[in-house]
């Protein structure tokens, strides 16, 4: 019997149309059916753009757009065992957001970036310890903070890819973060433009890049890898749809990539 993975479904936007159609978490292979069941539901209001990260068979979400058009900073972690939600401790004071980018290393998760009320971007970098239950502000990224940022994690190396800028130009950019000398380095340029709300994850070494919008707000359809070694680009295939996307969930298990959800040039 092949292995299966679980996936959990964490949120569906409730403010307007759906925008964010899902946000998904891996968290444990399992060897099951490939069938769908409705979990506890989240144990707070209702909101659109948050980040989500998994550490330990633990989910952990938060921040976000709350219903009314109010950020929050708070976090919550769901226990798979337990199969209950739990508040653990908020994000600083003034540091509520959306559109932010997570990622993850030992034992301790990472909220990067995103908008601020009146749209002011952050460009700080904060951690949490799961251990502590507690939260450090770490080096900010040099210049300017982004949106909706691609996230490929390589241990104690993280490579953030595109975003959108204040301004509303979507950047190219390429940087990398070093965890333990807690440093920014910017890396070569994405050579095929910018990018933001593009999928991405890192399987056996390699990262993938898919979908996202340009700078001309146009859905792109194409497929990207990334070789950390050599910090160069190639351009591997488009998907095989009509349409391009926004707003999906890549993500690695051992031997594939798992694509769920976003929405398309026609807004499905």
């Amino acid at each position: 019997m092949a292995f299966l993975f679980r996936y959990y479904l964490i949120f569906l936007n409730v403010i307007g149309k759906v925008k964010l159609l899902a946000t998904f978490i891996f968290l444990s292979n399992v060897l099951l059916g490939q069938t769908w069941s409705q979990l506890p539901d989240f144990s707070n209001t209702e909101r659109d753009d948050g980040v989500a990260i998994h550490i330990n068979n633990k989910a952990y979400f938060g921040t976000g757009l709350l219903v009314g058009f109010t950020l929050g900073r708070d976090f919550y972690v769901y226990d798979i065992a337990a199969n209950t939600w739990t508040t653990i401790a908020p994000m600083p004071v003034g540091s509520e957001r959306q559109y932010a980018t997570a990622f993850t290393h030992l034992n301790s998760f990472y909220v990067f970036s995103g908008a601020g009320y009146s749209n002011a971007v952050f460009t700080d970098l904060q951690r949490y310890d799961v251990a502590t239950n507690t939260w450090t502000t770490l080096a900010g990224k040099p210049g300017n903070g982004l949106i909706g940022a691609s996230c490929l994690e390589y241990g104690d190396k993280i490579i953030i890819v595109g975003g959108k800028f204040q301004s509303g130009v979507v950047s190219d950019e390429v940087w990398e973060y070093t965890i333990s000398s807690n440093s920014w380095t910017q890396k070569n340029n994405f050579p095929f433009g910018g990018r933001w709300r593009a999928s991405a994850s890192v399987l056996n070494g390699v990262g993938y890049l898919l979908f996202g919008k340009d700078n001309n707000q146009s859905f792109r359809k194409e497929m990207y890898s990334y070789d950390h070694a050599t910090d160069t680009w190639t351009k591997l295939m488009d998907f095989p749809q009509p349409k391009g996307r926004a707003y999906s969930a890549l993500r690695a298990s051992t031997t594939q990539l798992i694509l769920f959800g976003g929405n398309d040039t026609l807004n499905t």
